[in-house]
C-alpha cells in the first residue's frame, strides 16, 4: 500500500511539474472518474427484472398472492440504504453534471431522482401498493391497474437512466 501511495504521489508531482498540461491531465482524469462514479450510481437506481418487477408482473397479470406484496415490502427494506446512498451521491454530482453537460442534463437527473415517476416517488408507490394487502385483494382490479401503472413508469425510468448514463460516459461529449 505504501508503494502504491508513493508511486501515485510521484506521478502527481511529475504531472504538476509539467505545468498546465500536467494539471489538465489530472483534472481530466478526475472528471472521468467522477463521471464513472455517477454512472454507477445511476445504475443503482434502475429497476432490475429480478427485483420488484417480478412481483409487479404477477400482480399486473392478475396472478398475485400475498407473498408478492410481502416480497415488495422486503425488497423496499433491503434496498432503502443503497438507494439513499445513490440519490445522495447523484445530488452532490448534479452541479458538476450541469457544468459539463448543461442544464438539460441536470434537470434530467432531477427528473430521474424526484419527479412524479422518479426513483423516490416510485418507491413510495411500491410501498403504498404493498400495504394494500391489509384491506385489499392483491388480485383486485385497482391493485392490478396500479401495478401496471408502476411497471410502465419503471420502464420509462429505466430508459431515462440509460440515456443519461450513456450521456455522462460519452467520451465525445466529455468536457476535457
Amino acid at each position: 500500500m505504501t508503494d502504491l501511495v508513493d508511486g501515485l504521489s510521484e506521478l502527481i508531482t511529475t504531472l504538476i511539474e509539467l505545468g498546465p498540461e500536467g494539471e489538465e491531465a489530472i483534472a481530466k482524469y478526475s472528471r472521468r472518474r467522477q463521471s464513472r462514479s455517477a454512472a454507477h450510481s445511476l445504475d443503482g437506481l434502475s429497476f432490475a427484472p429480478h427485483g420488484f418487477r417480478q412481483y409487479l408482473e404477477r400482480i399486473a397479470a392478475g396472478e398475485a398472492t400475498l407473498e408478492d406484496l410481502h416480497g415488495i415490502r422486503i425488497r423496499l427494506d433491503s434496498t432503502a440504504e443503497s438507494v439513499e446512498f445513490h440519490l445522495d451521491h447523484l445530488s452532490a454530482y448534479r452541479e458538476k453534471l450541469r457544468e459539463a453537460r448543461g442544464m438539460a442534463a441536470a434537470e434530467k437527473l432531477d427528473t430521474i431522482m424526484y419527479d412524479r415517476f422518479g426513483k423516490d416517488r416510485l418507491r413510495r408507490m411500491l410501498f403504498e401498493l404493498a400495504r394494500t394487502h391489509d384491506n385489499t385483494d392483491p388480485r383486485s382490479d385497482a391493485t392490478v391497474a396500479r401495478a401496471k401503472e408502476i411497471l410502465a413508469a419503471m420502464k420509462y425510468l429505466n430508459a431515462q437512466i440509460a440515456e443519461l448514463h450513456d450521456m455522462i460516459l460519452d467520451p465525445t461529449q466529455q468536457a476535457d
